[in-house]
């Protein structure tokens, strides 16, 4: 019976010092994997952000551009008008006013 009892004892301190171990190495992994983590999180942050800084330059260049060529398209466009409209005094003034604007 003593043998039992001392059997049953030991597996108790067994289970108690095994757990003890397991609760020590989660805490050991997860201090050690968090500051990686962490670090590791931060620097996809920062990538992210660097990203995101030049698609938002791509985006200002491409509507930079969109706005000069919608310009060029109605200087485009108003030089046609005016060649097509028969020859007269508002065509000549029409003119004038073109080559001012590409004066400037």
């Amino acid at each position: 019976m003593a043998i039992v009892e001392i059997g049953i004892v030991m597996l108790g301190l067994g289970m108690i010092l095994g757990l003890a171990i397991v609760i020590f190495l989660l805490a050991f992994v997860y201090t050690h994997l968090d500051k990686k983590l962490l670090k590791k999180f931060s620097e996809l942050s920062n990538k992210d952000n660097e990203s995101w800084g030049n698609i938002t330059k791509v985006n200002e260049a491409r509507a930079n551009e969109a706005r000069e060529l919608r310009k060029r398209i109605e200087a485009i466009e108003e030089k046609l008008n005016i060649a097509l409209q028969p020859e007269s005094e508002a065509k000549e003034i029409a003119k004038e006013k073109i080559a001012v604007k590409a004066r400037k």
